[in-house]
């Protein structure tokens, strides 16, 4: 299994080439990620490129749009038998039988048929937080499903999403903005941390971090006008709310979900 620091790491750069690719294709780059979902095919790409680069003996594969009850159904091994139809319905209509999707899905190919891994949502710039804590509470239901025989073989569930900066010219103000961000949506992190699965925020700068601290702001450029002037707010941040299993270690030896399959 890949670790947590990787993956993240493979994240922000899978992201930072979404939003490349969006700086060369809109009219409006440095703000706008059109269409939505080319930021899910951008990291999807990357994300399967490294794993069949670093990875090749674990067999992972990674796909879009993925059917949630496939999703679901493909946390659990087949064997033992019997295997049984799962989902996850999220903010699908479960009454009128809407079928509900994941954006992006890494599975591991079993002998059988493929496993799933990892859920990501992935969210395009300044949605509400509300929309974000329904996506990770969905993917925290991928991570809870449970069956008497089997161990849930879902490692992490993640959530990306972008922040634009509108205000900040100079550093402080940046950080500023980082500070308060991260105090807000570690709120909505915390609050899944619960027994056997541990929650993580990242928040940082993606792009376009600005370049005078304050007491630079007033120096004259090449021009003689005030540097801050010919500064302009484009500062782009990113977060990743990432669940992750906690594999602790019972008194076998074994780690808990290959214990659980042994019984």
């Amino acid at each position: 299994m890949f670790s947590e620091a990787d993956l993240l790491s493979k994240i922000e750069s899978g992201l930072y080439a979404s939003w490349h690719a969006a700086f060369a294709l809109n009219d409006t780059p440095f703000i706008s990620m059109k269409p939505e979902y080319l930021t899910t095919i951008f990291l999807g790409i990357h994300l399967s490129d490294w794993l069949n680069k670093d990875h090749p003996s674990d067999r992972y594969l990674v796909r879009f749009e993925e059917r949630t009850k496939d999703v679901a159904t493909r946390a659990f091994p087949l064997l033992p038998l019997r295997y049984r139809p799962r989902n996850v319905h999220g903010r699908a209509k479960k009454d009128s039988g809407e079928e509900g999707s994941v954006d992006l899905v890494v599975y591991r190919q079993d002998s059988f048929f493929p496993e799933t891994v990892a859920v990501f949502e992935v969210k395009n710039f300044d949605q509400s937080n509300d929309l974000l804590a329904k996506d990770v509470e969905r993917n925290l239901e991928f991570m809870q499903l449970t069956d008497s025989l089997k161990s849930n073989q879902i490692h992490f569930g993640v959530l990306t999403f972008f922040l634009h900066d509108k205000s900040s010219v100079v550093k402080e103000q940046a950080d500023q903005f980082l500070a308060d961000r991260t105090a807000e949506f570690s709120a909505i992190a915390t609050k899944y941390n619960i027994p056997g699965i541990s929650s993580k925020l990242v928040l940082k700068t993606l792009v376009n971090y600005p370049s005078l601290f304050s007491k630079d702001a007033l120096d004259p450029d090449e021009d003689g006008r005030p540097a801050i002037e010919s500064q302009e707010n484009h500062h782009i941040a990113f977060g990743v709310i990432l669940l992750q299993r906690n594999l602790t270690i019972p008194s076998s030896g074994l780690p808990a979900a290959a214990a659980h399959a042994k019984r």
